[in-house]
């Protein structure tokens, strides 16, 4: 289980185009803890795959809303991450997911 946030966060270099540099947002950055947000992403590969560029072993990756229609065979590998979800679709979500050194918490709704 992840207790805290590690302060040696690193996000490697990720090329984004002009079009898309508004998508990841970094919105905290304090006390060597970086909060990044990126509400804007549309399914559950993409959002995956951002998580695991950053380069820490103590990560927190927050899921909601409706899982797109996707194969439901199809898991993605994650990696060092707290992973919590929320909503009617939470158990998609898990079961969409292959943790690696990861753990998860599932909730109702977030209030």
């Amino acid at each position: 289980m992840i207790y805290y946030i590690d302060s040696r966060i690193k996000i490697k270099n990720i090329n984004i185009s002009n079009d898309l540099s508004h998508r990841i947002q970094l919105i905290y950055n304090k006390n060597s803890l970086k909060i990044y947000n990126d509400s804007k992403c549309t399914n559950l590969n993409n959002a995956v795959y951002k998580n695991n560029l950053i380069n820490s072993s103590k990560k927190i990756l927050i899921l909601g809303g409706i899982l797109k229609k996707q194969d439901k065979n199809l898991k993605f590998n994650i990696k060092n991450t707290l992973v919590l979800t929320f909503g009617n679709q939470r158990d998609l979500f898990i079961n969409q997911l292959n943790l690696i050194d990861s753990n998860y918490f599932k909730f109702n709704r977030l209030s």
